[in-house]
C-alpha cells in the first residue's frame, strides 16, 4: 500500500504470525463461531496482513466483525444454503454469515465445478464483509486454475464532478498461475480508493486529497 496508509513506526505493534493467528481464532471462538470457521476467518485476516493489505487485515477489520456478531448483524452459525445449481454454476444465500468465511467455501465449490465442466461460477447474496478478495481468487492457484472474485458495494463514491455518492467501490481480484514464475495476482477497487483504506486513514489520522 501507499506509504500514507502505513502506521507510524512508533504506533506499530509487531507480533509473531503464530501468536496473531491464535489470538484471532480465539476471538472468533468467543463470538461462538464454530472451530473450523474460526480458523478459516483468522487465516483470511492474517493473510491480508502478511500480504501488506492492512486495510483488510486484523487491526482494521476484526473489531467491526466483533461488533457485527454482538449486534446480531452477522450470524456466527449461519444456515447458508444453495438456492439454485447447475453443473457449472450455483447461487448461495449466506443467511447473514460473514463473507470471509463463506466465500472460500463458495470458491472451493466453483473449483470443483471447473474440474468437471471447465468453468465454475458461484454467486453469493445476503452475506457480510468478504474481506481481501484476492484471498478467495488465489484458492484456484493450487489447482493450476485462474481464480476471479468480485463484489458489489453500496454507493460510496461520487462520479467525476458529482455532488452525491453514486458509485460502489466494487472490488475485483484475479489470480492466474504463471508456470515457473510467481502467479499473477491483481486486487483492487474500481474507484479511486478502496473504502477500507478510507477507514484505515481515519484511524491513522491521515489527510487525503479530496
Amino acid at each position: 500500500m501507499l506509504e500514507r496508509f502505513h502506521p507510524k513506526t512508533q504506533d506499530q505493534v509487531l507480533v509473531p504470525e503464530k501468536a496473531l493467528r491464535e489470538t484471532v481464532t480465539e476471538v472468533f471462538r468467543q463470538m461462538k463461531v464454530p472451530e473450523a470457521d474460526a480458523v478459516l476467518g483468522a487465516d483470511v485476516l492474517v493473510t491480508a496482513d502478511l500480504r501488506g493489505v492492512e486495510s483488510h487485515g486484523v487491526s482494521n477489520m476484526l473489531r467491526s466483525y466483533v461488533r457485527g456478531y454482538r449486534s446480531g448483524e452477522i450470524k456466527a452459525e449461519p444456515k447458508w444454503k444453495i438456492l439454485r445449481e447447475t453443473p457449472a454454476t450455483a447461487s448461495i444465500d449466506c443467511d447473514t454469515g460473514l463473507g470471509i468465511i463463506i466465500a472460500p467455501k463458495a470458491m472451493e465449490m466453483a473449483i470443483e465445478k471447473a474440474k468437471k465442466v471447465g468453468l465454475g461460477m458461484v454467486t453469493m447474496n445476503n452475506g457480510r464483509h468478504m474481506g481481501m478478495a484476492s484471498y478467495h481468487a488465489m484458492l484456484a492457484l493450487k489447482h493450476d486454475m485462474i481464480g476471479l472474485c468480485m463484489t458489489a458495494t453500496p454507493p460510496e463514491m461520487v462520479p467525476t464532478f458529482g455532488a452525491e455518492t453514486r458509485l460502489g467501490t466494487n472490488p475485483i481480484a484475479l489470480a492466474a498461475p504463471a508456470d515457473k514464475e510467481a502467479p499473477f495476482v491483481y486486487d483492487a477497487a474500481t474507484t479511486v480508493v478502496a473504502g477500507n483504506k478510507l477507514g484505515l486513514a481515519r484511524r491513522l489520522g491521515v489527510q487525503l486529497p479530496a
